[in-house]
């Protein structure tokens, strides 16, 4: 992010990148009604020490795109809430989101402690268990629900992110 000095209001792109140089004393202010966007005032000329300036927008940008994180995230898992008894790709929800498959991938890892088609299965086959247990459905039928058409791989899914059979009796505490 780079502030050119001018004698009028400003406006900066709050984009997370790794590097941000500022020359600028200024106060700013957050208005809430256009995330993309930050409105900054310019109160005073360049000066010579920058790096108080330097860390409020570090700060700045830090948390703006950790706002945009959750952002994304709780949206990415809306969309995948509401789409739980389909099938659910990562190319679909980036697209939802309008964001690049990697940048979703990323935040979502960061934020979550987990990819994102982890996530989208430990939803699903939570959702299957409890069908099995409570409603007593067919492993396949369970599965449909879900959008899964194969039942067996839903079984090998399921030892593989839980380890241990999707058909066992819950462990209870």
């Amino acid at each position: 992010m780079l502030c050119l000095l001018y004698t009028e209001d400003l406006t900066v792109n709050a984009q997370a990148h790794s590097h941000h140089t500022a020359c600028a004393s200024l106060e700013f202010q957050i208005f809430n009604d256009d995330i993309d966007r930050l409105y900054l005032p310019l109160v005073t000329r360049a000066s010579s020490d920058t790096t108080a300036i330097r860390q409020i927008f570090d700060q700045l940008v830090y948390d703006r795109s950790c706002l945009l994180y959750g952002l994304y995230v709780q949206k990415a898992k809306d969309y995948i809430h509401r789409h739980l008894n389909e099938p659910i790709t990562q190319r679909q929800v980036d697209r939802h989101l309008d964001i690049s498959p990697g940048y979703l991938c990323e935040i979502f890892r960061r934020t979550q402690q987990t990819t994102l088609m982890q996530y989208v299965n430990k939803r699903k086959l939570c959702g299957i268990q409890t069908l099995l247990e409570q409603k007593h459905l067919k492993l396949n039928e369970a599965s449909a629900l879900y959008g899964y058409a194969d039942p067996n791989y839903v079984s090998r899914l399921y030892k593989k992110l839980f380890q241990r059979n999707i058909t066992d009796k819950a462990v209870k505490y």
